[in-house]
């Protein structure tokens, strides 16, 4: 079973001004495909913050994939800046086009960045899958 840090950057979610509605439909949806939810978390849109959170999330927890939902600019910007160089040349050599297209990867976690509206049906499950059984 896969460990999932499902982690949304909502700065009104955080403060409570908005209930967090897409988070929990993605958190369920993993938990129906059998991945272990190892944190679910509402965080600010601040990249000092988000930084710290993937890293630990990575690092210390030792997650297989973390699902980030909200501003996606910023949290693609931080995750690219985690992310090793030479992991982005393993994702574009082992895993092509189809790696590329979705992921960052930091150390054997795989990243990925999620607008916050997405249906997670929308969510590329099979090819988490894949990459996650190469790793």
């Amino acid at each position: 079973m896969y460990k999932v840090c499902v982690i949304v950057i909502n700065d009104k979610g955080y403060t409570g001004e908005e209930e967090d509605i897409s988070g929990k439909l993605v958190e369920d949806y993993f938990k129906k495909n059998k991945f272990n939810i190892a944190v679910y978390s509402i965080i600010p849109e601040k990249k000092e913050i988000i930084n710290r959170v993937l890293i630990k999330c990575c690092d210390e927890y030792e997650v297989d994939l973390i699902i980030t939902l909200g501003n996606i600019s910023i949290a693609n910007e931080v995750s690219r800046d985690i992310t090793d160089k030479s992991d982005l040349q393993k994702c574009n050599f082992e895993y092509g086009d189809e790696g590329s297209d979705y992921f960052d990867f930091r150390g054997n976690t795989v990243i990925l960045n999620c607008p916050y509206e997405i249906n997670p049906s929308d969510i590329p499950l099979e090819i988490i899958e894949r990459v996650l059984k190469k790793l």
